[in-house]
Parts: C-alpha cells; structure tokens; sequence
C-alpha cells in the first residue's frame, strides 16, 4: 500500500491515472498522511526544492514513520565532479527550483540532527547522472542550454548529434565518478536511532 504527496497536480495525475496510486496534491508541512505510520519514506529530489528541509523531515519522520522504518533521501551531490566540472553551469544548479545544495557532510548532519542513522549510502542515478554528466561536458565546448528542456522542448539535429557524441563518455564518467562517491546524486537510507 502506498500513499503519494506531490504538489505538481499533473504528475499527481499521472500517478494516479497511468499507476493508480493514491496521491495528495496538498504541500505537506506537519502531521500525519493517510494511514501513517509508514514502513518506507522516499523523497527522490524534493529536499533541494524545499525553503527549510529539516523542518519538514522532522515532521515527516516524527509523525509518519514507523520506529523500524527507513527514510530513503536522493538530492545532486554538490561535491560531484559533474559539479566541479560544470561549476556555474551544473545542471542542478538550479537557483529558480533548488533552494538548498548538499554535500556529503550536510546530510550526515542532517541525519544526525534528526535523530537517524544512515545505514547506507549510494552516489549513483542512471538517467539523473547520465544526463548531469552530458551537460556538464558539454558546457565545457560552449552549450549553453538546459538538456532536459531541450530535449523535451527544441530537439534539433545538433542537439541529438551532440547527445550521440557525449553520451558514452558522460556514462563512463558518471560510472566512474559514482565508484568514487562523486556522482551526481547521493542517496541515503537512515533508520531513527
């Protein structure tokens, strides 16, 4: 059984619609969701998006996870190399969504902070890291472009040529860059101590 938050009415459509899971579009602040507590809570790329992500964990593990439970956060590694390689340009540098960065150490602490133990890490994402790595390759011959949204949005010849070019490079960067704990996400799973 699962029970979704996702403030996109659309995606919450989505969800609903083509998986038929059970999704609040509400913005989640305090208190418990649906039948809580959970065994599980993921939140893959919603921390960076928030204004105070500590306040809202707090409450998400306080009031919806179960005392055995496991919080699974992802969030861009801010210590990557597709973000050293980028800098400026990094594609999860996003001053517009992403509100807050993090490093390796800032989610330990904030692990720490909220009274969980991190029972494992893991620094890769295919598709999340893949395309990280293509666009921060890319920006060092002069694209200028979101990848994403191009893609989606101003698909060109020169874009796919581009895309066909770096890609194989960008995988076995970010594969390498993930056996060194530098890719482009790290994932934690925490357990309340």
């Amino acid at each position: 059984e699962t029970k979704g938050v996702e403030t996109a009415e659309s995606r919450a459509d989505f969800a609903k619609n083509i998986f038929d899971l059970d999704v609040d579009t509400g913005f989640y602040d305090n208190g418990t969701i649906g039948d809580a507590p959970f065994d599980v809570i993921s939140l893959f790329h919603v921390v960076e998006h928030l204004p105070d992500p500590k306040h809202l964990l707090k409450n998400l593990v306080d009031y919806n996870l179960k005392d055995d439970g496991l919080l699974v956060i992802e969030v861009p590694l801010f210590e990557s190399f597709q973000s050293r390689l980028a800098k400026q340009k990094w594609i999860h540098l996003d001053h517009h969504y992403h509100l807050s960065h993090f490093s390796e150490d800032t989610l330990d602490r904030l692990a720490n902070d909220l009274g969980l133990s991190i029972v494992k890490k893991e620094y890769n994402s295919f598709h999340v890291g893949v395309v990280g790595m293509t666009q921060s390759i890319a920006s060092l011959f002069g694209y200028r472009g979101m990848l994403i949204h191009d893609l989606k949005f101003s698909r060109t010849r020169k874009l796919l040529f581009m895309l066909a070019l770096l890609a194989p490079i960008a995988l076995i960067a970010e594969i390498v860059s993930s056996c060194l704990k530098r890719g482009g996400v790290i994932r934690i799973y925490c357990k309340k101590i």
